[in-house]
């Protein structure tokens, strides 16, 4: 028999495959007949790499098929004996792992499937997180099965990538959903919050998203969402506690409904809609948002428009050195935005305004 293609594996290759059981792929198997064989080896698997008996165990580039849940045979039965877990460079086609007992690291990780996320104690490692330089290759996701929210403790990602949606609805973070390190760019298909609760730091920067959706949310701690693209961004019924920065961000379509922002709001250097002048689909929209403290519009360019004709401002915003495009803007929007310079002694930008509230 030849041996395993993987470095540093030792077990013989499985059915026609370069690979063991353990690391051919899975995608074209049917897992019924592979299940013992899948079993037995990690077991195995197990017995032979982990340290200090079953305290620890290192999975490199085992593909993870579905679970058997409904059987003796379900391999998260062997992951439970362990108290610590670092998936090093694994593929998984399964959805979940139904385990909560050890401590969980997944680093290097692909993900073939919608994957569910749970609240796993994390293994100690650089970033103390739970997934690093993992790919998502479908829906990550999380919802409360209950009345109550569903509570995530840990610290979840670090500079990985989603091929397709981010989804939490009904959960509470406990700790920051991202802790990325800005090295590079990365890329988020779409992201959803829908009714959740925030009680640590959101950092999201350097990411390019196609779609940025949250409702019914609320944000205890700071937003941080700096030097972003998002082609469309959308907020309603939100609320903002502390400081929310989104410095160099450029937005595509833009839209905040009914939300509320306690502390400081900045916008300096961003980018809202297109150049090319699109159509009025793409104006700026502030409705009903309320700012109970300053914010600042500062070097920002609203290519095709802006509506703050519902705005609620408790202070006078700071459009310095900002332009607003005339053709989709209407006249209440230049009202406020000449108010703001007149309360400042800026008789320069007072004229201009008041010249296209007239137009």
């Amino acid at each position: 028999m030849s041996i395993c293609s993987i470095k540093e594996c030792k077990l013989d290759v499985y059915d026609g495959y370069d690979e063991c059981i353990l690391h051919c792929p899975k995608n074209g198997l049917d897992f019924f007949k592979i299940r013992f064989d899948f079993y037995n080896s990690l077991e195995d698997y197990v017995a032979n790499n982990s340290i200090d008996g079953n305290d620890f165990c290192r999975f490199f580039e085992i593909v993870f098929p579905i679970p058997d849940i409904q059987s003796e045979i379900n391999y998260a039965k062997i992951l439970n004996t362990l108290k610590q877990i670092h998936f090093d460079n694994c593929h998984f086609f399964t959805s979940y792992i139904e385990s909560s007992e050890p401590e969980f690291f997944f680093q290097d990780c692909i993900f073939h499937e919608s994957w569910s996320v749970f609240n796993a104690r994390v293994l100690k490692n650089v970033n103390g997180v739970l997934y690093q330089n993992c790919i998502f290759q479908k829906d990550v996701s999380s919802y409360s099965e209950n009345d109550g929210k569903y509570v995530i403790d840990s610290q979840l990602f670090n500079d990985c990538e989603f091929k397709k949606n981010i989804e939490f609805g009904n959960v509470e973070f406990r700790s920051p959903i991202f802790i990325n390190t800005n090295d590079k760019d990365l890329n988020i298909e779409s992201f959803h919050l829908i009714d959740c609760i925030l009680k640590d730091k959101f950092i999201l920067n350097r990411c390019n998203i196609k779609l940025f959706f949250i409702e019914d949310t609320v944000f205890e701690s700071k937003f941080e969402f700096k030097q972003n693209t998002v082609s469309e961004f959308e907020i309603f019924n939100t609320n903002y506690f502390k400081v929310v920065d989104t410095f160099e961000t450029k937005f595509g379509k833009f839209n905040i409904k009914k939300s509320i922002f306690d502390d400081f709001v900045g916008f300096e250097k961003c980018s809202f809609g297109e150049p090319d002048d699109p159509g009025n689909e793409y104006i700026a929209k502030f409705t009903y948002a309320t700012f109970l403290s300053f914010v600042n519009f500062r070097n920002t360019n609203f290519h095709s428009g802006l509506d703050i004709e519902n705005i609620n401002l408790k202070e006078a915003p700071n459009f310095l050195n900002t332009n607003v495009n005339k053709k989709y803007s209407n006249r209440e929007t230049f009202r406020i935005i000449k108010s703001s310079f007149d309360k400042i002694h800026n008789y320069i930008e007072v004229n201009r305004y008041f010249a296209y509230e007239m137009q």
